[in-house]
């Protein structure tokens, strides 16, 4: 007849940070396999494999208060699992986890924890499925996608107003670029216009440099530009030479 040896268990860091109406509990134990977890009206029981060497774990805690064992649940991912108890009762938040006593693997969770006058302004933590290392921040890779600003990917034309450079080479006239309102087929475009805005772009970028890093001086272009449709406008002003 072969005596089998009690196995021997180890206990997991337990974290909890109380609230009103529930009470968080984290047990820190990484991929965890065949877990029990049972709610009791008073007492909170885990059992399960996890860590590297899959070693085995078990707890049992006597609660302070009383919880509510067919609302209480849990979730896990591969760092943790995730406990919410829910009281019996909402009330004051419970001073301490455990009935009596005190029990060094049971412990304080400061990133949970608030101030009973905080409570209400607390986001609702979201108990429907697995985590699966989501982590509970902003996706990976994805950390805002700001302004566009201007022409900022156009190397050195960051910031460039384009309809005023369009209406000061415009000038008053009317016609050349103010026929282009939205640019649908673009009717009634000057293209003398878009000629010389061309030239002016050309010069700009030429002037910001290849990599697009330095900054052209849009003050002259755009005081040359206004100069341009100055005289364009004198000279359709001019008048006839009297007839002999």
């Amino acid at each position: 007849m072969t005596i089998e040896e009690p196995k021997m268990t180890s206990l997991p860091i337990v974290l909890w940070a109380p609230r009103s109406d529930r009470i968080y509990v984290t047990i820190e134990l990484s991929d965890v396999e065949d877990e029990k977890v049972q709610f009791l009206e008073k007492k909170l029981i885990f059992s399960g494999k996890g860590g590297a060497d899959k070693k085995e774990y078990a707890f049992d805690l006597d609660l302070y208060g009383e919880i509510d064992p067919e609302k209480s649940k849990y979730i896990k991912n591969n760092m943790h699992l995730l406990l919410q108890l829910w009281r019996k009762e909402e009330g004051e938040f419970w001073p301490r986890l455990i009935n009596k006593g005190k029990l060094h693997f049971v412990k304080t969770d400061f990133k949970k924890w608030i101030d009973e006058d905080e409570e209400d302004e607390e986001p609702e933590m979201d108990m429907s499925g697995a985590m699966g290392g989501m982590g509970g921040g902003d996706m990976p890779g994805m950390g805002g996608m700001g302004g566009m600003g201007g022409m900022g990917g156009d190397g050195g034309m960051g910031g460039m107003d384009m309809a005023s450079m369009m209406a000061q080479m415009g000038g008053g006239a009317g016609a050349g670029a103010g026929g282009m309102g939205g640019m649908p087929g673009m009717e009634g475009m000057d293209m003398s216009k878009m000629a010389e805005l061309q030239k002016l772009m050309g010069q700009m970028k030429a002037e910001s440099g290849e990599d697009g890093e330095g900054t052209p001086d849009f003050s002259k272009y755009m005081d040359s530009a206004a100069a341009g449709a100055s005289v364009e406008e004198d000279d359709d002003d001019d008048e006839l030479p009297p007839l002999e």
